[in-house]
């Protein structure tokens, strides 16, 4: 994955962010701030937890692993997620790892859903959302948001719900 914070992402609807093929309802993640597409593909919206140093994320990019399975891409990122700058520093650790197939727009996709706890952050988890589309070129929609932040977990949620894949 590329970077997580960039300035208005490019796409052919002003109403949708996208990266590649994949865009997501930029209404979705009112009060957020969208940012890309960076060097990378990659287009990311955060918001701050208020009066903590911790975000919510939603990122959209370009997996870079064309040829392997959705599945397999899904898993990694998720279990790669406690090594990303987010969460280095705070030994994280995944807990109740699920994949399953779905489809984007018709597209065959894998999520994945995860809880990433963190030790030492200013927040216990954040519930880990990734869903792989078998896109040409394949791309991922990620997010990352701490469950005490229901509203936030309701908008990645409209996000993810939202998504639409163009082959």
């Amino acid at each position: 994955m590329g970077s997580v914070l960039a300035t208005g992402a490019v796409s052919a609807d002003p109403g949708r962010v996208a990266a590649g093929p994949l865009s997501m309802s930029r209404a979705a993640l009112a009060g957020w701030n969208v940012s890309g597409p960076d060097a990378e593909g990659t287009t990311a919206a955060s918001v701050k937890l208020p009066g903590k140093n911790w975000a919510s994320v939603v990122e959209l990019g370009i997996t870079g692993a064309d040829g392997r399975a959705s599945e397999d891409v899904a898993r990694s990122i998720v279990l790669n997620a406690p090594n990303t700058s987010g969460y280095a520093k705070n030994k994280a650790r995944v807990v109740g790892l699920a994949v399953t197939p779905t489809n984007i727009s018709g597209v065959p996709a894998t999520r994945a859903t995860a809880s990433i706890e963190v030790q030492g952050a200013p927040v216990p988890a954040d519930r880990f959302h990734v869903v792989v589309v078998n896109t040409k070129p394949q791309t991922y929609f990620v997010s990352a948001v701490p469950f005490e932040t229901a509203d936030r977990i309701a908008q990645a949620n409209a996000a993810e719900s939202g998504l639409i894949a163009n082959r």
